[in-house]
């Protein structure tokens, strides 16, 4: 498939790998544009799994996650599931979606940070842990499309801003077919 440029996702190291109380980081992204010409992103989906039944993350209101760039600064956006109940009280697994407010433009050769942060309280015991990766979609390659049909089932939408005007509604948008290191690997932190 032809495309004016492409995007990549690298996994960075967490700023701490230890399972403790408070705010921490449960994903650090580097989302990279192309020499060939910027990229625009409008959603991304990260795949959460703990262990440990005593322990807690955010709330069901989602109000206790956040998307951060690297210097902790708050991307708008808003957060849904697609699995229901993300306290993790009860729940092992699930699917966080974050969509900014804004597009997402990455410049040509450029790269931008993101940090996926959610509170966590209670109480751990040794092995307890959290594991997040971003899975790759469900559907397979699909016509580009505009950003809310691209984002059926995908884990990661993005455009490369090719149709003139380019807007969230322009035909240039793809889902994470293809895209490289999705699957990304797991990142974890560990109590």
């Amino acid at each position: 498939y032809a495309y004016a440029s492409v995007p990549t996702i690298t996994n960075l190291t967490l700023p701490s790998s230890s399972l403790v109380g408070g705010t921490q980081t449960l994903a650090r992204v580097q989302i990279s544009a192309d020499a060939a010409g910027a990229i625009d992103w409008s959603m991304i989906k990260f795949h959460v799994v703990k262990t440990g039944a005593a322990f807690y993350m955010s709330t069901t209101s989602l109000s206790g996650w956040s998307m951060t760039d690297d210097a902790g600064n708050a991307i708008a956006g808003a957060f849904a599931t697609t699995t229901g109940d993300l306290s993790m009280i009860g729940n092992t697994t699930g699917n966080i979606m974050f969509t900014p407010t804004s597009l997402q433009t990455i410049g040509a050769a450029s790269s931008q940070i993101y940090r996926l942060k959610t509170s966590i309280g209670g109480s751990y015991s040794t092995g307890d842990n959290v594991q997040t990766n971003i899975l790759a979609g469900t559907v397979g390659h699909i016509q580009s499309t505009t950003s809310d049909l691209a984002s059926t089932s995908a884990a990661f939408v993005w455009s490369d801003r090719s149709v003139a005007p380019h807007s969230d509604t322009s035909a240039d948008w793809n889902n994470d077919t293809l895209i490289k290191n999705i699957p990304t690997d797991t990142q974890s932190l560990s109590y």
